[in-house]
């Protein structure tokens, strides 16, 4: 019994080796800072490679579509050892007090790949002023 957990953690390690050897970037972490009249996202990313680019998406819902609002070009290649991190500031956040956005990366890959980040919520704080100027735009378009 004991040769089996051995093994088993060999293998999972092993494993575990392997998936970071395919995957083109590793997402160390994803946070969103709500901010007054803004959402500030962080990620950290580790053994980038091949990545292009971040395309930062947002949606109203979990199970809404989700839109491009920004874009962030990678700064890699890293090492496995090297943590390096992103910031990208959404500052149109501002038409609707109380809404919870939901954001998430799409990672371009150098080949025309991608894939997706996890997804973080966020519910930042709008002005008074801000949501009116969002308001009295909104009746002009």
């Amino acid at each position: 019994m004991k040769n089996l957990k051995s093994l088993v953690t060999v293998v999972v390690a092993v494993l575990g080796l392997f998936s970071l050897a395919l995957a083109s970037v590793v997402i160390v972490d994803f946070k969103a800072e709500p901010g007054h009249d803004k959402v500030t996202l962080k990620w950290r990313v580790r053994a980038e490679r091949n990545v292009r680019a971040y395309e930062v998406q947002r949606s109203v819902s979990r199970d809404a579509a989700f839109t491009r609002v920004g874009r962030v070009d990678a700064e890699g290649p890293f090492s496995v050892d090297t943590v390096h991190e992103y910031t990208y500031v959404d500052k149109s956040v501002f038409k609707t007090t109380g809404q919870t956005y939901y954001y998430r990366l799409k990672i371009l890959e150098n080949n025309g790949t991608y894939s997706f980040s996890s997804v973080v919520s966020v519910t930042p704080q709008i002005s008074s002023a801000r949501h009116t100027w969002g308001s009295i735009k909104a009746m002009f378009r």
